[in-house]
């Protein structure tokens, strides 16, 4: 009983590391247009939100 949790585990951990690998790929060919998009966005920890510097 334990074997088959043990490959269960496994399988899953497979299939995520390919699924980050290849949504990383992705989000690394296509960034410089979410930098260029989110470029002028800033986070602060003063107060809960955002700030959008136009």
């Amino acid at each position: 009983m334990l074997k088959g949790f043990g490959q269960s585990v496994m399988l899953q951990g497979g299939f995520l590391l390919v699924f980050d690998t290849v949504l990383f790929l992705i989000s690394n060919h296509h960034g410089q247009a979410f930098k260029t998009l989110l470029g002028d966005v800033t986070l602060t920890g003063y107060a809960p939100g955002v700030r959008l510097r136009f």
